[in-house]
């Protein structure tokens, strides 16, 4: 069997997959998305992308690491309400994602998103 026949999320990833993945999640391709054409398990991909894993290709093209403020010391709140927008874009997209393999794809962690989701949903009312 060959690995472009190989069945859904049973490819072996390569640098040049992992390199492929950050480029095109930069870009603004969904981790999801990108697992699913590539053939990858999401949460695979996610690791490979934001470089808990293959930080042998950081070199190449860094790891995405989106959402982050650059002090990582705090969200301002127009970065979070920014998040919360495209979390729950997402969901509306993807009923079936929980909000922890929301947070996982913005990059969060799901606790944070779930305050943040939750405190806005009281403030619309």
């Amino acid at each position: 069997m060959t690995e472009d026949s190989a069945p859904e999320y049973r490819r072996v990833l390569t640098p040049d997959l992992v390199a492929t993945a950050r480029r095109r999640v930069a870009a603004g391709e969904l981790v999801s998305a990108v697992a699913v054409d590539i053939g990858i398990k999401h949460t695979t991909l996610c690791a490979a992308v934001t470089g808990r894993s293959w930080s042998s290709v950081d070199s190449v093209v860094p790891p995405v690491r989106r959402n982050l403020p650059s002090d990582r010391e705090h969200y301002t709140d127009d970065q979070r309400d920014a998040i919360v927008d495209r979390a729950l874009t997402i969901q509306s997209q993807h009923p079936t994602l929980t909000i922890a393999a929301i947070a996982r794809l913005l990059d969060l962690q799901p606790s944070t998103l779930r305050v943040w989701t939750s405190r806005h949903r009281r403030a619309q009312g």
